[in-house]
């Protein structure tokens, strides 16, 4: 049924549904007007034989749901039944009282019920008994199950099968989950990415990394937190995606480093303070601090400070700031005293007070040489540091 529902042709089986119901219920009214010969007027035939068919209906109904519900009560007893009998097994098992031929044999005469109380056994069970019981559930006949629910068609249930085989951790287990890249749905290849990043399969985490640029950005947001910065190939992807050229990939390198806020050692990527996608330099200021200083960045940052576009120009003010570079200290105070915008001065004032007494040695000698605008500025970054400066040496 629900290979059905969520098929591309459950339109179609719906309207043919409503077409033949209304077909079969004009065609009932018919005959039974044809059986009402007692009753001359025609009207009145149809209008009886209307009510009959109606009462007839919703008598049937009733019925069935009395019905349906003893079969489903009688159905749920059974399964707390079974429900019980696994749960006394799991308990004899883990507690190391029973063998797991009971589990396994258990497993298949009950797999659905036996795998849902495997995961949430899995959420309780920790150290040893976790592991042991994870290697007797991948010999188990719920393990063939889940590998069918890895690629079914309602989303739900591929995802909890997905998320499931990333929990049991094993080679097998997790290449079961990359093989839901090949799902017709979003989200599941989305589930299915996430599993590969938390394996141990360098090979296919290199080969979603080097994929990013062609996900949706909701997508690659998710993704950036899944892969692990210990992945020797990191910096190396980072790189290929910085010097490609092309300005998506170029792009999700940049927002990859801001995302994750932690230093990367990715060299010669000055060459981007020169490209001429704006969107490409604002992000590369705000990803400078957690690049590798290569004794470039200095000159990237007078590049920066010096862009026509007044949205580089602050974030290349505040990443002089966060990188602490005195070499751009007339750069810092040309741009304060020139800043277009309440912005790029904020950032200018405040990259300056971090720069020792030099620095703040300029923000004093400028606060009654700027315009009003400016000079406000220039005053609260000043009593930010010293604020800054009091909490620091109480």
């Amino acid at each position: 049924m629900f290979r059905l529902f969520y098929s591309e042709y459950w339109p179609y089986v719906v309207a043919t549904f409503i077409f033949v119901t209304c077909v079969v219920f004009a065609a009932t009214v018919f005959a039974v007007t044809s059986l009402l010969t007692a009753v001359s007027d025609q009207m009145v035939r149809y209008a009886l034989a209307f009510v009959y068919v109606q009462v007839a209906i919703i008598l049937l109904l009733s019925c069935s749901l009395v019905l349906g519900k003893q079969i489903m009560i009688r159905r749920e007893q059974q399964r707390v039944r079974r429900i019980e009998a696994i749960c006394q097994a799991l308990t004899d098992y883990v507690a190391g009282g029973l063998d797991s031929s009971h589990l396994l044999d258990l497993s298949k005469k009950h797999p659905r019920d036996f795998l849902d109380l495997f995961e949430n056994s899995l959420q309780w069970l920790k150290g040893p008994s976790r592991e042991n019981l994870k290697k007797m559930f991948l010999q188990s006949a719920a393990y063939s199950v889940l590998l069918k629910q890895r690629s079914d068609k309602n989303p739900n249930r591929a995802i909890r099968a997905i998320s499931l085989l990333r929990k049991l951790g094993s080679p097998e287990a997790l290449a079961a989950a990359e093989k839901a890249l090949l799902h017709s749905v979003p989200i599941v290849r989305l589930s299915a990415r996430i599993a590969i990043l938390n394996g141990a399969d360098q090979a296919a985490q290199e080969r979603t990394l080097r994929d990013l640029p062609q996900f949706p950005f909701w997508q690659r947001a998710i993704l950036f937190q899944q892969v692990s910065l210990q992945l020797e190939s990191l910096p190396q992807i980072l790189a290929e995606l910085i010097q490609s050229g092309h300005d998506e990939q170029i792009l999700t390198a940049l927002e990859f480093i801001i995302s994750r806020k932690r230093l990367l050692l990715v060299p010669n990527t000055q060459h981007l303070v020169r490209t001429e996608n704006a969107e490409i330099r604002i992000k590369y200021f705000k990803a400078l601090p957690f690049l590798l200083a290569d004794g470039s960045q200095a000159e990237a940052l007078k590049a920066g400070l010096a862009d026509p576009d007044w949205r580089v120009r602050a974030m290349a003010a505040k990443a002089s700031g966060q990188t602490q570079t005195t070499k751009v200290l007339p750069e810092l105070v040309e741009l304060l005293q020139e800043a277009k915008t309440s912005v790029e001065a904020s950032h200018a004032a405040q990259a300056l007070a971090t720069l020792g007494d030099q620095g703040r040695r300029h923000l004093h000698a400028l606060s009654s040489a700027v315009p009003e605008r400016v000079h406000r500025i220039i005053c609260e970054a000043i009593e930010r540091d010293i604020l800054l400066g009091s909490e620091l040496h109480p």
